[in-house]
């Protein structure tokens, strides 16, 4: 492919991604929520202890060294599931703040110099030289974003016969550009064909395999259907992680999988691994004594579990 070819084809995803996102954010502003966004920002940012406080600009952003998150007046009075994602997006950014400030300075560096490297690439245009300007915005665009994938093999489950073969397939090419992978052992083997005689075996292997920087792993005995135990352990190339085991008396399982995701995303991110795990059981196990498909725990609760303080939820 010529620079001309590989220039064009960037301006091609980048007009593209911009119509998809337009048609995104036409849908989600139909789609109504019980609760404004700005409140919501406001209500986050001091749960979170961030420092931050929301205020309305003309855009949407935020501003470090005033502590500021500002959402647009539309975006802060705004009762869809638009206005609430553009919310939780800002206040995102006061978190990472809070938890670690230098990643988040070399993040915004590398993205700034992504988008100046993308708007060089359009006003050189078509050619060999736009073409590097457009390669190396997006090449930093994806070195600043860690990847994880979720395997579950519910999505294969309600496919037809004929196309799961193909859905593995793509699964697979997926989690090879990924940096962690969270499943457990059933869907191991469903999604990828891995079976080992453990649990520790079949993380190790899937770590080699797609060689990534870390893969949880979580464990459910259910003894009854109403009592279950639950754990989790995660590889890394240094070796194998155990996370703390909890007995549970089922309220509500629903969303339970995703809870762990999040507790062991945010443990990662603002620490290591071995907190990722702590933090994803705990908030895991808090999640299923209430009902519905959200956790509505605290981080404060989450440690008290961690602490031995017990699954009692203090409102």
């Amino acid at each position: 492919m010529n620079g001309t070819l590989l220039a064009l084809t960037g301006l091609a995803l980048v007009a593209g991604y911009a119509v998809h996102l337009a048609f995104t954010v036409l849908r989600y502003r139909g789609v109504p929520v019980p609760l404004e966004a700005g409140p919501f920002a406001e209500e986050a940012l001091r749960k979170g202890l961030t420092g931050f406080r929301v205020r309305v600009g003309r855009r949407n952003g935020v501003r470090y060294p005033e502590r500021s998150v500002y959402l647009t007046r539309a975006v802060y009075g705004g009762r869809s599931v638009y206005h609430l994602a553009v919310a939780v997006h800002e206040v995102g950014h006061a978190l990472q703040w809070r938890e670690r400030p230098e990643m988040v300075r070399a993040a915004q560096g590398a993205l700034t110099l992504a988008l100046g490297l993308l708007v060089l690439g359009f006003l050189v245009g078509p050619s060999p030289l736009g073409a590097a300007f457009l390669t190396g915005g997006y090449g930093l665009f994806l070195a600043s974003l860690p990847l994880e994938v979720d395997a579950n093999r519910r999505g294969l489950e309600v496919l037809p016969p004929e196309w799961r073969e193909e859905a593995r397939r793509v699964m697979t090419e997926l989690v090879q550009m990924a940096d962690i992978l969270i499943t457990t052992e059933e869907d191991a083997e469903r999604v990828f064909g891995v079976k080992e005689e453990s649990y520790e075996k079949v993380a190790e292997r899937l770590g080699k395999e797609f060689r990534l920087k870390a893969v949880a792993v979580t464990i459910r005995e259910t003894p009854s259907v109403w009592r279950n135990t639950w754990t989790a352990l995660a590889w890394t190339p240094e070796g194998i992680i155990r996370g703390p085991v909890f007995d549970i008396e089922i309220v509500d399982r629903v969303g339970a999988g995703d809870a762990f995701a999040g507790g062991f995303l945010y443990g990662l991110l603002t620490k290591d691994v071995e907190t990722g795990v702590r933090y994803g059981v705990a908030i895991f196990a808090l999640k299923q004594t209430n009902p519905g498909d959200f956790v509505w725990a605290t981080k404060e609760e989450c440690e008290r579990l961690l602490a031995g303080a017990g699954l009692r939820i203090v409102r």
